[in-house]
């Protein structure tokens, strides 16, 4: 029995340890695209490549607030640009944005998704942005 309960805690150790691993993997890899974003001339070719799609998938679904705090920065870094903005609206950011913010216990990451809902609400197209 004891042998038991020592090979379920050793399972779940493991477990914990590559959860904690995923975690740091997407980490470094949203955190890269935040990097890369903020290279004006960069990015329309990450949107054009698919970039933003995988930006999204964070807010959709991860846990730890310090990936989606991370893609909020990079998404807020191309909604600057005013070509990506209709691309970000039509994808729904504003919405996944507002749960982002509605999820956050973090004061940076509601100014990350204030951030970010400026820019893509900037240039006038404020009644975009209030549908």
């Amino acid at each position: 029995m004891v042998e038991i309960n020592n090979r379920a805690k050793c399972s779940g150790n493991i477990r914990k340890k590559e959860e904690r691993e995923l975690s740091l993997q997407a980490s470094h890899y949203v955190s890269l695209w935040l990097i890369i974003s903020r290279a004006e001339a960069k990015q329309e070719k990450i949107v054009e490549a698919g970039g933003f799609t995988s930006l999204l998938m964070p807010l959709r679904g991860s846990e730890d607030e310090m990936i989606r705090r991370v893609a909020v920065g990079a998404i807020a870094n191309l909604a600057m640009n005013e070509s990506n903005q209709e691309l970000i609206m039509g994808e729904g950011g504003i919405g996944l944005l507002s749960m982002t913010a509605a999820d956050a216990e973090d004061p940076q990451t509601l100014r990350m998704v204030a951030g970010a809902i400026a820019n893509l609400c900037g240039n006038g197209k404020f009644k975009s942005c209030s549908r």
